[in-house]
């Protein structure tokens, strides 16, 4: 049922994201989490402005947190390609909201120029704001059942293509028609 109805955006990177990225953040996410634990968060909260002075490397802190960060962009780019491409698809509520407003297809496009908010399951970008975002898989349509064509119908009588006529306009009211082969 929640596959119909769509996943919030946490629960669509979680589900729809690279398998290998989404573990890859997770780690990183693990490993900062564990580093804060071991040495107390106030160390973290209490940092200078600028990263390090020149004679100092970055602290073990400030290079699990670039590995996370990154594990995250890679994760959220995965995610938006997939909504970008139509792979997945997604709805939502334009905001502000008004009394008649329903869920809608958001467009694929809108992928390019909106950023995601993940506690809120929103998007917003450019002037833009959609709430309530769902994510689910795109639903195909069944394929187009086409009859299959006999061979008297488009081969002759050696199995060489039988021409079929096919209308050309060549001016604005005159129609002659040319012959092509069927493939």
């Amino acid at each position: 049922m929640a596959e119909e109805l769509g996943f919030t955006l946490q629960e669509a990177i979680e589900r729809y994201a690279d398998v290998e990225k989404w573990q890859a953040y997770q780690k990183a996410a693990n490993d900062v989490a564990e580093l804060q634990c071991r040495t107390g968060s106030m160390s973290f909260a209490l940092r200078p402005l600028r990263e390090w002075d020149d004679d100092s490397g970055p602290t073990q802190y400030d290079t699990l947190e670039r590995v996370r960060q990154h594990a995250e962009q890679a994760v959220v780019r995965d995610l938006w390609m997939r909504l970008y491409n139509g792979e997945l698809e997604a709805t939502g509520i334009v905001f502000p909201t008004r009394l008649d407003s329903q869920e809608e297809r958001i467009p694929p496009r809108l992928f390019r120029v909106v950023g995601p908010n993940f506690r809120e399951s929103s998007v917003e970008g450019n002037g833009i704001k959609i709430i309530d975002v769902r994510v689910r898989r795109r639903e195909c349509p069944d394929p187009i059942q086409t009859p299959a064509r006999s061979a008297e119908v488009t081969d002759d009588s050696k199995g060489n293509p039988l021409p079929i006529a096919e209308p050309v306009v060549t001016g604005p009211a005159s129609k002659t028609w040319r012959q092509t082969w069927v493939a």
